[in-house]
């Protein structure tokens, strides 16, 4: 056996390990990179599954209710929540689950509030954009939200909403079966 063929025995180990490492590197790191897209990519994809008569599977399914704002951030969400019987004010106050509550901005899209009993996560929505039917916050058990979505034909400015809307951009149309 020769000197090439001998070290080439000895870093086969080496490679394994290597390979190995390299891969479970990988799966960390799509791992953090799926957690840190957060709760809004995750509702996003509920609501698509939804509109699209699929039951929700990537977070809203885990809670109690959601709720939706109409322009007012954390007083519609209260004030929603309260006429479902849900008490979430303290939840609010200590920022909610996850610190989420907590310096949310709600300018563009909204404000969506997952509750679980008293305690609430709030979600900044800014990726993609609601309107909700009858354009008054609601809450709703996930398996009685009504979902549908749709394009923009035309600009303009949608009620309590500090925006323009954009033609061409898709968009969900949420309410509460009856």
């Amino acid at each position: 056996m020769d000197d090439c063929q001998r070290n080439m025995r000895y870093s086969r180990p080496k490679a394994v390990i290597f390979v190995g490492s390299v891969l479970a590197a990988m799966v960390i790191g799509i791992s953090v990179i799926t957690t840190r897209l957060g709760p809004e990519v995750r509702v996003n994809d509920d609501l698509l599954s939804i509109s699209q008569g699929r039951a929700p599977s990537a977070i809203i399914d885990k809670f109690d209710a959601v709720c939706f704002d109409a322009g007012a951030g954390r007083f519609d969400l209260i004030n929603a929540a309260r006429s479902n019987g849900m008490n979430i004010d303290a939840s609010l106050k200590a920022c909610g689950i996850d610190q989420t509550c907590c310096g949310a901005n709600s300018d563009l899209a909204g404000y969506i509030g997952l509750v679980r009993g008293n305690a609430v996560m709030c979600v900044e929505v800014n990726r993609f954009e609601y309107h909700l039917e009858g354009d008054e916050p609601f809450c709703a058990k996930p398996s009685q939200l009504r979902v549908s979505q749709h394009t923009h034909t035309t600009r303009f400015n949608p009620p309590r909403r500090a925006y323009f809307t954009i033609v061409g951009r898709k968009y969900f149309q949420v309410g509460r079966k009856q």
